[in-house]
């Protein structure tokens, strides 16, 4: 960002992308990238195979349509792009265990993040608050965590 641009204008991104991550998150956690994988598919039908609202998916898949994840190539019918490829469980360079690992609920670092006050008030690990136990536990103890951890 150029130094020309206002403190009020800095802060707008930095909260859309807050956002932005945790919708591609939950597009990888469906597997919508891999349901595509074939060819383009009607949100009813991307509804259907992940068990969720047809409405939602397409206000899902439109956001991230405006980010260059996936492209609409009929009114409803969705298609993976090449960043969206990368989201995909089992292509070669793959950021599907990053962006599992980091911004799903399960994993550690998403909760820990969300407790940071937690950390900044006590001085202690915000992962042990929402667990009982440090991060190297819950690896230990959620063997799903611990084979998607990118580290």
């Amino acid at each position: 960002m150029s130094n020309k641009t206002a403190p009020q204008e800095r802060i707008l991104p930095i909260v859309l992308g807050y956002w932005q991550a945790r919708a591609i998150a939950v597009a990888t956690e469906l597997g919508v990238p891999d349901l595509l994988a074939e060819g383009s598919l009607h949100v009813d039908a991307l509804a259907s195979r992940t068990n969720t609202d047809a409405s939602a998916v397409f206000r899902l898949l439109r956001a991230l349509e405006s980010m260059g994840i996936f492209t609409q190539a009929s009114p409803r019918i969705f298609s993976n792009t090449a960043t969206s490829e990368c989201l995909r469980k089992d292509v070669p360079g793959s950021q599907w265990p990053t962006v599992m690992h980091c911004l799903s609920k399960g994993s550690g670092p998403f909760e820990a993040w969300s407790e940071l006050e937690y950390a900044m008030r006590t001085g202690g690990p915000s992962i042990k608050k929402t667990y009982g136990y440090d991060f190297w536990e819950l690896l230990e103890r959620n063997p799903q965590a611990s084979a998607i951890n990118p580290i």
